[in-house]
């Protein structure tokens, strides 16, 4: 009898609750999505054409003497390897 429980417990454990792909398509069957402010931010992102912005650089503005300044706002597009 405790075999036949521990084997039960095992399918369940393994065929449903570890199952992320059953997961994911009771979720899509009901519409359920994440309501977390990442994921919706992600979601919003992932919408937009024109992101990540790579065709342009963008300034920080001196806050004191209101021009641009030498630094700036999203260096990591600045020495890419693709170039």
């Amino acid at each position: 009898m405790i075999v036949v429980r521990f084997a039960v417990s095992v399918f369940v454990e393994d065929a449903l609750l570890e199952n992320r792909r059953l997961w994911l398509w009771i979720k899509a069957l009901l519409g359920i999505r994440s309501s977390s402010k990442y994921r919706k931010l992600q979601r919003q992102v992932e919408g937009e054409a024109s992101w990540p912005p790579t065709n342009h650089r963008d300034f920080a503005e001196d806050a004191k003497r209101n021009r641009k300044s030498k630094t700036y706002v999203n260096p990591a597009y600045e020495n890419s390897k693709d170039d």
